[in-house]
């Protein structure tokens, strides 16, 4: 054979071997990812994302599920917007209900920052539909029910949560089913060094139980508070927000108890004597309809007024978040209220 054609021949030879070799190799790494995420190795490896544009959803998520091949199933679920990412230990929680009734519970915390009520219940349908969780605690606010700039619809319409709801699509099968697919997401986004500070910013404080506690003490403004009594006094004369809390009704099903918590609000008295107004509002207006409706529908609604006014304003970072100490308060209270109804893991 002439050089000419032995080096043209090699080099052909060459190139359809490393052609092979490299598609050889896709498989093999994601059934390594694959293999990697679901083993306890996987916690020291990047996040896996569900290409949400949410760090603090991807971690949570992915504990969630971790917990879940642990321990073979999830008792409860806490959801809502911050007032549940920042105010709820599901491992205080479990402590307290362990003390007081002699049996474990397995929690976990999936409260997502700015969620409204309706972005909660959408999220809520995709993780009864995935979990099959015993019971759903909602915490919610005025906020969550009310028109709001902030929101989590980017959530509520990524391809996790449309996929698990019943509008299924390739991108929605792969991020539920698939964590190569995930690990190829996370990958992108790191590759943008500002991406790699965001993500260790927003999810450093996380525990293993998707609780998120807020630190120090943001002294409340007297003309920034919860809501205002006109809003307050106006909020159901609007039908799209009882709709809302209509459509979270539908969140009990034959296998999930849903129990709705009000959101605690600080209490003080120097917060309520700047605004008496709106607090008369939310006794008068806000809370009967809610209370009405959810009593029509036998789901339980569990008032924080009297705990919220023994956490000291010391313990609270603002007008409706607790910081780490009065968190802790609030969730032994919870673990209480959990171990009185006991039937709701029955």
């Amino acid at each position: 054979m002439q050089p000419a054609k032995a080096f043209q021949s090699f080099r052909s030879t060459f190139l359809w071997r490393g052609m092979l070799l490299f598609l050889w190799t896709i498989p093999l790494v994601a059934l390594g990812a694959e293999a990697l995420a679901r083993s306890p190795l996987g916690a020291g490896l990047p996040t896996p994302s569900i290409g949400a544009d949410s760090f603090v959803l991807d971690a949570k998520l992915y504990a969630l599920e971790s917990q879940i091949r642990r321990d073979s199933r999830v008792d409860c679920l806490f959801v809502g917007s911050s007032v549940s990412n920042s105010d709820i230990d599901p491992a205080v929680v479990e402590k307290i209900y362990r003390e007081q009734t002699g049996e474990t519970i397995q929690c976990y915390n999936i409260g997502i920052p700015v969620m409204t009520a309706d972005n909660t219940v959408a999220f809520s349908r995709a993780l009864i539909q995935r979990f099959h969780p015993k019971v759903i605690f909602f915490t919610v606010l005025p906020r969550d029910i009310s028109p709001f700039e902030f929101n989590a619809d980017f959530l509520e319409n990524s391809a996790w949560v449309q996929h698990n709801i019943g509008n299924p699509s390739l991108s929605g099968w792969l991020v539920s089913n698939s964590y190569a697919y995930r690990y190829f997401l996370s990958w992108r986004y790191l590759l943008i060094p500002a991406n790699r500070v965001k993500r260790n910013a927003e999810t450093a404080s996380l525990t293993p139980k998707g609780f998120q506690p807020a630190q120090g003490v943001h002294p409340p403004d007297p003309n920034n508070p919860f809501s205002t009594a006109q809003e307050l006094q106006k909020i159901w004369d609007d039908p799209a927000h009882m709709a809302s809390i209509t459509s979270a009704l539908t969140l009990q099903t034959q296998g999930t108890q849903l129990v709705l918590i009000e959101g605690p609000l600080n209490r003080s008295s120097q917060v309520i004597g700047a605004s008496q107004s709106a607090w008369d509002a939310y006794e008068s207006a806000y809370l009967p309809p809610l209370a009405q409706a959810l009593k029509a529908n036998n789901i339980p609604f569990w008032r924080t007024d009297e705990i919220s006014l023994q956490i000291p304003s010391a313990h609270w970072y603002d007008w409706r978040h607790l910081n780490s100490q009065g968190a802790l308060t609030f969730s032994q209270w919870l673990g209480e209220q959990l171990s009185q109804n006991s039937w709701l893991f029955k």
